[in-house]
């Protein structure tokens, strides 16, 4: 199933629904989230330095360390220092 396809399904159903076919890989999903308004500001001033939309800023910065091998590894050492 194609994620549309499934995304549509997991709406109507309320469940999960597995995606087979990974020829939409870029799929853009609306977000909310907070974040500190200096973390906010600091983002903006880096796109406009860098003639970026700031939110493609985040998208690249986000995308950086979920590329990382060794994501599991720095999530459970987050976790670690949280609690």
């Amino acid at each position: 199933m194609k994620l549309k396809e499934a995304m549509k399904t997991a709406k109507l159903t309320g469940k999960k629904v597995k995606v087979t076919e990974k020829s939409e890989i870029s799929v853009k999903v609306n977000l909310n989230m907070r974040l500190d308004l200096e973390i906010l500001n600091g983002l903006k001033k880096e796109a406009e330095k860098k003639a970026l939309p700031y939110q493609t800023l985040i998208n690249s910065i986000l995308k950086q360390h979920v590329d990382y091998p060794d994501i599991i590894q720095r999530i459970e050492n987050l976790e670690k220092k949280i609690s």
